[in-house]
């Protein structure tokens, strides 16, 4: 089973392929996605004037991907979590939506993507808020740096 955070209709086809598998109850649910492009990642806040269609573009699509995405995956699993035992939802967020981070680190690329996490993790939590009289628990969390293919980091001993 496979769902894509660009595509309700997926999450809702692997939320219905779980459910035969797991007799209709899901105890944890991670979603683990996020999009975030090399054409804007490196660039300061103050270097998107004169490229406001660039900014538009991506706010969009980041948009579309984390936030809808991670609530298109949410609602479409909640039946199987509303009826498992643990009852828990994890969603990736990332340290770049930190602003203690941010300051003290001085971490002022990744403009688009911060915002998204950031908007991701109130989300999260209007979820938790929501959803806890149920006894469903929902978190926010950045595993840390993660080498990608598209973003590939030196690993100590490698």
């Amino acid at each position: 089973m496979q769902g894509d955070l660009e595509d309700n209709k997926s999450l809702e086809d692997a939320a219905a392929q779980a459910s035969t598998v797991t007799n209709g109850a899901l105890d944890h649910l991670i979603i683990n996605g996020a999009y975030m492009t090399t054409e804007s990642w490196h660039l300061d806040p103050t270097e998107f004037k004169g490229k406001e269609e660039l900014l538009r573009k991506e706010f969009v699509r980041c948009a579309e991907i984390n936030l809808a995405g991670n609530i298109f995956a949410i609602n479409a699993f909640l039946p199987l979590i509303r009826k498992g035992n643990a009852k828990k939802i994890v969603s990736i967020s990332s340290g770049h939506a930190d602003p203690d981070l941010i300051l003290e680190g001085e971490v002022t690329i990744n403009v688009i993507y911060s915002a998204m996490k950031a908007a991701l993790n109130v989300v999260i939590a209007k979820y938790a808020a929501e959803l806890k009289h149920e006894g469903i628990a929902l978190l926010s969390l950045s595993p840390g740096v993660v080498n990608t293919d598209q973003f590939p980091r030196k690993l100590s001993g490698s």
